[in-house]
């Protein structure tokens, strides 16, 4: 049921902290010893990655840089990689399974892999970092490893991992645009903030539609919602 209610557009926002990506790595991994490895453990949503690189790659401002050399989107997703090794991180990037909803957004969702998957795989392979295949979408997979405290962060671009269980969420930059910074949530940042718990944020999805439910309850958007959750004490157990 949860993963047919997913994505909830504008809640977040309240939430965010923004800081250099370098400044919690090393703040967070490095200085604090976590785990006693001086590393910060992040699950990345390669899923994203593919797809940014790739309308990075054929969208550009201008058109396709033919002077940039042969298969661009690689060469982009190589330079994410070489973002990493220079940080105290180890990251464990996910890729999606076949096994996920078969509608996202009002689309039928590919179950075949994106054409750029193997040859990522093996860069991640080459410089020693870890991946595996999740059983269905990788951001759940992703808010599992979150919520069991396998990972310390999760980086994807959709921050609504939270309702899949999530404590800590960094949102993938735009690095042209962004830079080194970075939007980080937290689960209890948006207790606080929101005043919503796992429970609260599932039922605002249903109400307001989301990834898989564009439409919700008709006439219900997230200032609704919200106020509805103001006065309702879902079971906690719902999630």
């Amino acid at each position: 049921m949860i993963a047919t209610i997913m994505g909830v557009a504008g809640l977040w926002k309240p939430a965010v902290q923004v800081r250099t990506l370098t400044q919690v790595a090393t703040v967070e991994g490095f200085e604090s010893q976590r785990r006693g490895s001086c590393t910060l453990f992040i699950g990345v949503d390669a899923s994203i990655l593919l797809n940014r690189a790739q309308y990075a790659a054929y969208h550009q401002k201008g058109g396709l840089n033919m002077q940039a050399g042969e298969n661009l989107p690689l060469q982009i997703l190589f330079w994410q990689i070489c973002r990493m090794l220079a940080l105290p991180v180890t990251p464990v990037y996910v890729f999606e399974g076949n096994k996920g909803p078969l509608y996202k957004r009002g689309r039928e969702v590919k179950t075949t892999p994106h054409a750029l998957t193997n040859s990522f795989q093996e860069l991640l392979t080459s410089v020693g970092f870890h991946f595996y295949v999740a059983p269905g979408e990788a951001e759940a997979e992703l808010a599992e490893l979150s919520k069991s405290g396998k990972i310390d962060a999760v980086m994807t671009e959709d921050v609504d991992a939270f309702l899949f269980g999530a404590t800590h969420v960094f949102r993938i930059p735009n690095i042209s645009k962004d830079g080194d910074l970075v939007s980080i949530y937290t689960l209890d940042t948006i207790q606080s903030s929101l005043s919503l718990s796992t429970s609260k944020m599932v039922l605002i999805a249903i109400l307001s539609g989301g990834d898989y439910d564009t439409e919700g309850l008709s006439g219900c958007g997230i200032d609704t919602a919200l106020k509805l959750n103001q006065n309702t004490s879902p079971a906690e157990d719902l999630y």
